[in-house]
């Protein structure tokens, strides 16, 4: 099993996080309890392989044995890959606020290989600032349940050396198997305090003061999903051309063109008359 990983591993956040199946493991035993279920037999089969892992349950802090888990993991989230699938979704599995993904479908596998030996995955526009307050908006969130509003758009560049064209993918997260408990090292919060959060939304040290480092435990895992957004982009940028006045915006507007129809070597001209 490949782990991905990109944009370094941040340095602190108000979360523990642990990587762990217990929803697919729940899902399961669904099955397992119900037998007139037509998965009933197959889900049997499966809880027997799997049950011999309980800390594929309880959450796995270190990352990197993940790989010896291939087979439990992969049996536990076949459902979230249908085969039919893999060469069209750019999906993958990933440890949340750590930027390790693994189990790649065929397509998102074909991407890093064709980016090339060396390369590095890299969120455009990510600041570990801006994303330590984003984890406390998702406890805000997911425990408090308060109706707070934290996505930002998330996005990627990869380029394909065979091509020589630079691909711009928006990042989809999916954190529908995750559950988020409170520590002692927590303070509880009050709506004022939530209040005040509102007011204060880059306000680093203060948002660390009402959720500290390590302060809450994040168990579960997340879905990963790329959406190929080059097209979009490339047009946006053609736009802003237009709204320039220097002696690179021809270059730009070919290069621009090449991405665009996906030709590296076209060429553009212009005349006068």
């Amino acid at each position: 099993m490949e782990i991905v990983k990109f944009n370094s591993q941040v340095n602190e956040l108000p979360l523990k996080v642990l990587f762990s199946l217990e929803a697919m493991y729940q899902e399961v035993e669904k099955f397992v309890n119900d037998p007139e279920h037509p998965y009933h037999e197959s889900a049997k089969i499966i809880y027997e392989k799997v049950k011999q892992y309980p800390e594929l349950r309880t959450g796995i802090e270190d990352f990197h044995q993940l790989p010896k888990y291939k087979e439990p993991i992969n049996l536990l989230t076949d459902k979230l890959f249908p085969g039919p699938l893999l060469t069209n979704e750019i999906k993958a599995l990933m440890v949340p606020f750590q930027f390790h993904a693994f189990r790649l479908t065929t397509r998102f596998a074909n991407i890093i290989k064709n980016a090339g030996k060396g390369f590095e995955m890299k969120m455009t526009g990510f600041n570990e600032e801006n994303f330590y307050i984003m984890a406390c908006s998702f406890i805000l969130v997911h425990y408090y349940k308060q109706p707070f509003h934290f996505s930002r758009p998330l996005s990627l560049e990869i380029k394909n050396q065979n091509t020589g064209i630079l691909h711009h993918y928006r990042l989809l997260l999916n954190a529908d198997f995750t559950q988020v408990e409170k520590t002692d090292l927590a303070p509880e919060l009050t709506q004022d305090d939530i209040d005040q959060l509102m007011l204060h939304g880059d306000d680093l040290a203060f948002w660390k003061s009402k959720f500290p480092p390590n302060s809450y435990i994040f168990k579960g895992f997340g879905l990963m999903n790329l959406y190929d957004a080059t097209t979009e982009v490339t047009i946006a940028q053609i736009r802003a051309l237009f709204l320039r006045n220097d002696d690179n915006v021809f270059h730009d507007f070919r290069d621009n063109l090449r991405v665009l129809y996906g030709i590296k070597d076209l060429s553009v001209g212009y005349s006068v008359y």
